[in-house]
C-alpha cells in the first residue's frame, strides 16, 4: 500500500500480513493432521477382560488374527468392525466405539 505524506511516498509491504496468513494455515494443517489420527482411534472398538483368567481370542475383521488377553487388561483399538471369539466364553460382533467386555466367564458389548 502506498501512502503520500507531503512530498514523500511511504510504501508498506504486506509481508507481515502474508506471514501471519502462512502461520495460520500451517497451524490449521497441523491441527487437521492431529485430528486425522485421533478421530479414527476414538472410533475403534476395544476388548476388556475383567476376569482374572487369560483367554485365547480370535478377531475376524478385514483379516483374521489370533492371540490372547490377560486378566484385568484392555486391548484398545482392536478393530473398527469385527467379530471377536473368546475361547470357552463366546463371540460378539463389535464396531465403532463399542467395548466388548469379558466378565464372570461371559462376554457382552457395552
Amino acid at each position: 500500500m502506498n501512502r503520500t505524506h507531503g512530498s514523500h511516498v511511504l510504501q508498506h509491504d504486506n509481508d507481515d500480513v502474508q506471514l501471519k496468513k502462512g502461520e495460520i494455515m500451517k497451524k490449521i494443517f497441523i491441527a487437521s493432521l492431529l485430528l486425522a489420527f485421533v478421530v479414527p482411534a476414538a472410533n475403534a472398538a476395544s476388548l476388556q477382560n475383567k476376569d482374572s483368567s487369560s483367554y485365547d481370542i480370535r478377531v475376524k475383521g478385514n483379516s483374521t488374527s489370533t492371540g490372547s488377553i490377560n486378566g484385568g487388561t484392555i486391548k484398545n483399538n482392536i478393530c473398527s468392525s469385527c467379530d471377536i471369539e473368546v475361547k470357552g466364553v463366546g463371540s460378539v460382533s463389535i464396531s465403532g466405539s463399542d467395548k466388548a467386555v469379558i466378565k464372570n466367564g461371559n462376554i457382552s458389548v457395552h
